[in-house]
């Protein structure tokens, strides 16, 4: 694998070269490195060519979901429904749905009609966290990969090790923001145009919502590939990073299934995806539970990754 740009932090660089001049802070010694990073990632042919077919998929779950929504509100008009009773079965339905897939009940659908939340952007924000892990993978499976390759010796004898860290994660977190803002624009736009002029504002704001919440959501899967790129060469960073993945989805299944109630509820906060439902309710108590829990996973995963830098002869 060729290396990026940022891994050797080439020397002709103006920051860089000051460092031979003065010793920069070490929050200017991250944004140097974040800058080259983000710079290569994020315009990358590696990196555009899976956010496009991520954002593929994501048009095509909306383009269905305003199809059918739309058929389904010309059938209740032909069925003589008032607005009432339509609500009332879109709040049963819902509830039903979101019990049904483990998201949620009739009270989380309730509160969701109640707040105008458009279900085009509520069923692409699930739709989407399903795939997240899979598009974080691909963007970011290599960070740290270049400390097998001693890639990354020419940068971290210039930056303190956690700043190198810092900078090339909040590369990684931007990337993958700035991809999900384009397409939760889009799909804003979507579903203003599709609804009630009046309802714009609704789809504007849980529009902001939804991009800032699937960031949050990304931030795990986000650690846990730096861990794991930290530790494993580029050629296998990919390989070791799903390995990884799958062995997460199949022990959280097995708490599920094998653990006392009691016991896997504790076990079960360790993994991300146990936090995402949270994500969709209306009350604050449980939404700032989902946030703070995969905020703390996340740190916990970027500081063994950090811990494992320092350790690291490169």
């Amino acid at each position: 694998m060729v290396p990026r740009m940022s891994d050797a932090l080439p020397p002709s660089d103006a920051p860089l070269e000051a460092l031979a001049v003065r010793r920069l802070t070490a929050a200017e010694q991250a944004w140097t490195v974040l800058r080259h990073e983000f710079r290569d990632l994020f315009l990358s042919a590696r990196t555009l060519g899976p956010m496009v077919v991520y954002a593929g998929f994501g048009a095509l779950a909306m383009t269905l979901f305003l199809k059918a929504s739309a058929a389904m509100r010309e059938k209740a008009r032909e069925s003589g429904l008032t607005d009432a009773q339509l609500q009332e079965g879109v709040e049963k339905a819902l509830g039903e749905l979101l019990a049904f897939v483990g998201w949620g009940d009739v009270g989380t659908g309730a509160e969701i009609v109640r707040d105008h939340v458009p279900l085009a952007e509520l069923s692409f924000f699930a739709a989407a966290s399903y795939f997240l892990p899979l598009l974080v993978a691909l963007v970011s499976f290599d960070q740290f990969s270049n400390l097998s390759t001693r890639g990354a010796r020419f940068a971290l004898l210039r930056v303190r090790r956690w700043s190198y860290l810092v900078g090339k994660a909040l590369a990684a977190v931007a990337s993958v923001a700035g991809f999900l803002a384009v397409m939760w624009a889009v799909v804003v736009v979507a579903t203003a145009r599709d609804g009630d002029p009046a309802e714009a504002w609704y789809a504007v704001r849980e529009g902001l919502r939804g991009w800032g919440l699937m960031c949050v959501l990304a931030l795990p899967y986000l650690a846990l590939t730096a861990l794991v790129s930290s530790l494993a060469r580029p050629g296998l960073a990919f390989v070791g990073t799903f390995g990884a993945y799958i062995g997460i989805s199949i022990t959280n299944a097995m708490a599920h299934h094998w653990l006392p109630e009691p016991v896997s509820r504790v076990v079960l906060v360790v993994f991300p995806w146990e936090h995402a439902h949270k994500l969709i309710a209306r009350d604050l108590p449980t939404l700032g539970a989902g946030v703070a829990g995969l905020v703390v996973i996340a740190l916990a995963l970027y500081g063994a990754t950090g811990a494992m830098l320092e350790r690291r002869d490169v």
